[in-house]
């Protein structure tokens, strides 16, 4: 299988963890891929020039991250980074959602500054900075609920943090949150995040 990812990514850095912890880093190998030159060979691949896409054996594409991961999680058996049903899935569903939520909002965050100044950009960044903020507050209050498992919930979490610190570093968004401040420590060491921690190409 082949994986194409930018380093920059939260989005392919929650895949690429997710590979990890499957245990499958054997079997999916990267591709590093700009999808913003949207070269013909990579929309061929993916009509709408977006990463993560996880390209099978087969030929067939994947696209979007969470549909990615939990295509990794059946293959490892199930049950890695999912729980395969209940309760239990329902919550690391839930973190996922929270910290996806943020991620979405970071990455948009960073498109609109990105933009020319037009009249609405400023107050686009300022609705995706409050937008963030939220998010972030309602982790804070379900911090000491996280745990070090490795569900996709708390992958998603820890890398939407990173990628605040990696293109965002003087918001301090760890002041008022300092529970989230200290799981986040903790838990991006662990290997599967501190090797696809988004970073500059």
């Amino acid at each position: 299988m082949k994986l194409y990812y930018s380093p920059a990514s939260p989005f392919a850095s929650k895949v690429r963890a997710t590979v990890i912890e499957c245990g499958l880093q054997e079997q999916v190998s990267l591709v590093a891929t700009n999808p913003h030159e949207s070269q013909p060979d990579f929309v061929a691949i993916n009509p709408f020039s977006k990463i993560p896409v996880l390209v099978l054996d087969d030929g067939a594409a994947l696209f979007e991250s969470y549909f990615i991961c939990e295509y990794l999680d059946s293959i490892a058996g199930g049950g890695v980074v999912l729980p395969k049903q209940g309760q239990d899935r329902r919550a690391v569903l839930h973190k996922h959602m929270l910290g996806n939520g943020v991620m979405e909002a970071a990455v948009l965050r960073r498109v609109e500054s990105l933009r020319g100044k037009d009249p609405d950009r400023e107050k686009n960044i300022a609705r995706q900075i409050t937008i963030i903020g939220r998010g972030l507050d309602c982790i804070e209050a379900e911090a000491d609920k996280l745990g070090q498992g490795p569900g996709l919930g708390n992958l998603c979490i820890a890398i939407a943090l990173s990628y605040l610190d990696f293109r965002f570093g003087a918001d301090q968004w760890r002041s008022g949150r300092q529970r989230l401040a200290k799981w986040h420590e903790q838990y991006a060491a662990r290997p599967a995040i501190a090797e696809t921690a988004p970073r500059a190409p």
